[in-house]
């Protein structure tokens, strides 16, 4: 199974968050500010606890003076961690966190990066923030659905409405009972957000659409129960489990629920036979071709099989070509800055200091572009990441091949900057949820071969008049030469078209 992180941000997602008291029937609400001080005191003494836990590591290391790794761990940071932490004043209400919460909070997200730290370099690593989780524990006497359902208290995800808006309202239970007007009260965490679908999302189930895995999270928690009513004990192996829920801040994004949830590895269905063969295209972002048995036997192409090329949305190449002139402007200007303080003699600290003020502000504006930059071509990758998957389903593909990138020259392709590993992780992804698999293989020589008569050009010259075209000087046929490149990668690469060593 994949593990992912479903994260629903409150500026981003406009997500509220509240303290719930089902008890009562009393819904408090907190200021986003309250839960960022209260997780900022429980990190404090998360680094109190592995301070301590480290003391104890090393003290416990032999004469080689290696740290003992047995002992740094979630169970004795939980055991070091100072209880007043864990505890919170919000609202009136005195919220406290058990040691399973404390322990979880640990393991699932700084555990693993300090053993692994210790192991390489030997130093203590700078703690800044940590979520508090809760775990869906799951035994043998303890059924997924009623773990579950004591994390998740509220799991409701409404069908859309006409005009296409989905409610959703989940409560988490991360805190201890607590004593409320002579009562014994569980305080949740409510979190609140209406969504609004895209006519993508009904019409293709895309996967990187919250209201999609929330209702496949929900859908498998009822299907598994209602088949344990049934008497059926045997575990399914097809739906979405969750392995934690938590309460999570960081600067820039702000505050947010975690959800933890592992995607399960879909057979390939039968029927599907063809192979999708994709390229990175030079006039184009991407380039597919869909290649049938009888093609990859043959190798040589018939023209008459499926193919055709992806592009980015008009309004998003724009906004990403916009942005780097803004930001090669950006730079010029910061060069012509730094030449003039360079120049400028020590009796003018006047002028100086005000282009050190310059510099400053442009040098915030360019770290605002870098991650505009990056949150922009991760959302034209998913697009195409979607659409790749859209035609494999279409075409009846089982697999999908793809170029290594460590062996393409990328000065050659659509976007020479872009960040083509993410694209090819993010189809990964989403074809391991319909069962396709996906395969990379050596795109040599895969530019310079014939698809019609298999002719391999000595030389890209030889056989590329134009960067755009290619043309045999065998059979002279021309081919587009993203076309080619798609082909060739769709039969296997290099290694199927090699020629043999007698």
């Amino acid at each position: 199974m994949n593990v992912k992180v479903l994260k629903l941000t409150a500026k981003r997602d406009k997500v509220k968050f509240s303290l719930l008291l089902p008890e009562l029937n009393r819904e408090v609400e907190v200021k986003l500010s309250q839960f960022r001080s209260l997780l900022e005191h429980f990190a404090r003494g998360v680094r109190i606890a592995y301070l301590k836990t480290l003391a104890k590591a090393v003290e416990s290391s032999g004469e080689e003076g290696e740290v003992d790794l047995k002992v740094v761990n979630s169970g004795e940071m939980a055991k070091n961690f100072p209880m007043k932490y864990g505890i919170f004043e919000l609202e009136g209400f005195t919220l406290q966190l058990g040691k399973d919460a404390i322990a979880s909070s640990i393991r699932y997200t700084i555990e693993k990066d300090i053993r692994d730290n210790l192991k390489k370099e030997m130093k203590a690593i700078s703690i800044k923030s940590v979520p508090i989780i809760a775990r869906v524990h799951v035994t043998k006497n303890h059924p997924y659905e009623k773990a579950f359902e004591e994390v998740f208290r509220i799991f409701e995800v409404s069908e859309p409405d006409e005009k296409d808006r989905v409610k959703v309202r989940i409560g988490v239970k991360l805190f201890k009972q607590v004593e409320v007007e002579g009562r014994k009260v569980t305080p949740l965490l409510l979190v609140e957000t209406v969504m609004k679908l895209r006519k993508r999302d009904k019409d293709y189930p895309s996967i990187n659409s919250y209201y999609q895995i929330l209702r496949r999270i929900d859908k498998g928690r009822r299907e598994e129960e209602k088949e344990r009513e049934e008497g059926k004990e045997e575990k399914r192996k097809d739906v979405y489990r969750v392995a934690y829920a938590g309460l999570s801040y960081k600067e820039g994004s702000g505050l947010s629920l975690l959800i933890s949830y592992k995607v399960p590895v879909v057979a390939t269905e039968k029927g599907r036979e063809n192979i999708l063969g994709i390229d990175l295209g030079q006039a184009c972002p991407v380039y597919w071709c869909v290649i049938t048995p009888e093609l990859e036997e043959k190798k040589l192409t018939n023209g008459k099989h499926p193919r055709g090329r992806l592009e980015y949305p008009v309004n998003l190449k724009g906004a990403i070509r916009k942005l780097w002139r803004a930001r090669r402007n950006l730079l010029s200007s910061l060069r012509r800055i730094n030449e003039q303080i360079k120049v400028l003699a020590e009796n003018r600290k006047d002028m100086k200091e005000n282009l050190l003020k310059q510099k400053r502000r442009k040098v915030r504006n360019l770290e605002g572009m870098r991650r505009k930059e990056k949150k922009l071509m991760k959302k034209m990758d998913e697009f195409l990441a979607n659409e790749v998957i859209r035609v494999a389903l279409r075409e009846g593909c089982g697999r999908i091949r793809m170029e290594k990138l460590e062996d393409i020259d990328k000065t050659e392709l659509y976007f020479p900057k872009w960040n083509y590993g993410q694209l090819q992780s993010l189809i990964e992804q989403r074809a391991s949820l319909y069962g396709i698999e996906v395969e990379k293989v050596n795109p040599y020589k895969t530019s310079q071969r014939c698809p019609s008569c298999g002719y391999i050009g000595q030389k890209k010259e030889e056989v590329r008049p134009r960067r755009d075209l290619f043309r045999c000087p065998k059979c002279g046929k021309e081919f587009s030469a993203d076309f080619v490149g798609a082909f060739n990668v769709g039969i296997g690469g290099w290694e199927a078209f090699k020629p043999k060593r007698r």
